[in-house]
C-alpha cells in the first residue's frame, strides 16, 4: 500500500474514480440522470488523462472514455448490463489508478531504466484487475483471458530480467495464473480468491523490489 500526499495524487485519476463510483451507486438506486451526469464528470477527467506523458495511461484513459460514450444512450434505459458495464468502468479506473500511484511513489522515470522488473510487474498486475472485472463483472471470459494473457507477456519480461530469487517467486505466481485460466467462466468466490492471490503476490513482489 503507498500512501501518497494529496498533491502528488493530483492527476492520478482519483476524480474519475470517485465520479465513476458515484455512477455505480446513482445506477444501482435507479438514479438513472444522475448516474449519466456522474459518467460526463469522469468522462471530463479521462479527457485530462489522456494528455498524460505515460503512454499506458493515455491508451487506458482513452479507452475508458470511448466505454463511457458507448453507454451515454443507454444510462437512462436502466438494465443490468449497463449496470454492469459501469461497474466495470470504475473497477479498471481503480486498477489504473493503483497503477499510477506505484509507478509515481517508486519514480517510474528512474525505473525505466534501472529496473525493467519492477515496471513489467506493476503492468501485469493492471492487467490482471482487468481480467478479474471482465470475468466476474461483465461476464466475458474472452476478453479476461486476453487480460491475463497479456499480463503474462509481462511476467514473462520479468523473469528473464530477475535474479534468481525473484524469478522463483515471479515463478509461483506464474503457476497461479495457469489456475485462473482454467476457470475464466466462474464466478464462485474462490475464483475471485485466486484473483486477489495473485495481486497480492504481486502487489507484494513491487513493494519488496
Amino acid at each position: 500500500m503507498f500512501f501518497l500526499s494529496a498533491s502528488l495524487l493530483k492527476g492520478l485519476l482519483p476524480c474519475p474514480k470517485k465520479s465513476l463510483w458515484q455512477a455505480v451507486k446513482d445506477y444501482a438506486a435507479g438514479k438513472y440522470a444522475a448516474a449519466g451526469e456522474a459518467l460526463d464528470k469522469a468522462a471530463a477527467y479521462l479527457k485530462k488523462a489522456t494528455q498524460s506523458t505515460d503512454e499506458k495511461t493515455r491508451e487506458k484513459a482513452k479507452k475508458l472514455s470511448k466505454d463511457i460514450d458507448a453507454l451515454r444512450g443507454k444510462v437512462k434505459k436502466g438494465g443490468k448490463t449497463t449496470e454492469a458495464a459501469i461497474s466495470n468502468l470504475w473497477e479498471r479506473s481503480k486498477a489504473l489508478s493503483e497503477r499510477e500511484a506505484e509507478r509515481v511513489s517508486t519514480g517510474w522515470q528512474k525505473l525505466r531504466s534501472e529496473s525493467k522488473v519492477k515496471t513489467d510487474l506493476i503492468e501485469a498486475k493492471l492487467h490482471i484487475a482487468y481480467a478479474g472485472t471482465y470475468q466476474f463483472i461483465t461476464d466475458n471470459a474472452n476478453k479476461a483471458g486476453a487480460e491475463i494473457d497479456k499480463a503474462e507477456g509481462y511476467l514473462n519480461s520479468a523473469a528473464e530480467n530477475a535474479n534468481s530469487k525473484v524469478k522463483t517467486k515471479i515463478d509461483a505466481v506464474e503457476k497461479k495464473m495457469d489456475d485462473l485460466k482454467k476457470d475464466l467462466h466462474s464466478k464462485k468466490e474462490a475464483a475471485k480468491m485466486r484473483y486477489e492471490i495473485v495481486k497480492g503476490d504481486l502487489r507484494q513482489l513491487i513493494k519488496d523490489l
